[in-house]
């Protein structure tokens, strides 16, 4: 497949995960205002030594992302809410394989950091 394949599994994930509701669904960079999702741009993986040809795999992260202001109730917050974004994935999107969620911090290009849950996710490309 090609670079061009995995940006529409991007797309097709922001999509996906932009749908479930109670999320707002943000791009990469923007402040994170109130409870939201984003998908990172892919992590891409070849199946051979040297990178020979296009990439076979692509990894992105799902961030379910909170405001810093809530502090105490956030977390909570952000966890209800994997099970609905995994389900979203696993029900709409055929190609893709949730691998693991985790607890962690989402860092801003702007140095503002939330609280977030974070989805791995993999595509075959």
């Amino acid at each position: 497949m090609s670079i061009s394949t995995a940006q529409a599994a991007w797309e097709t994930l922001r999509s996906v995960v932009g749908a479930v509701d109670g999320l707002r669904s943000y791009l990469v960079g923007e402040p994170v205002e109130r409870l939201g999702v984003l998908v990172s741009p892919p992590a891409l993986t070849w199946e051979h030594y040297p990178a020979i040809g296009q990439p076979t795999n692509a990894e992105f992260s799902v961030f379910v992302v909170g405001p810093n202001d809530q502090v105490g109730t956030v977390i909570t917050k952000l966890l209800s809410f994997v099970d609905p974004v995994v389900s979203a994935i696993e029900q709409n999107y055929e190609d893709a394989v949730v691998t693991q969620a985790f607890p962690g911090i989402y860092s801003q290009f702007s140095a503002t950091e939330s609280p977030c849950y974070t989805i791995t996710v993999e595509v075959s490309l």
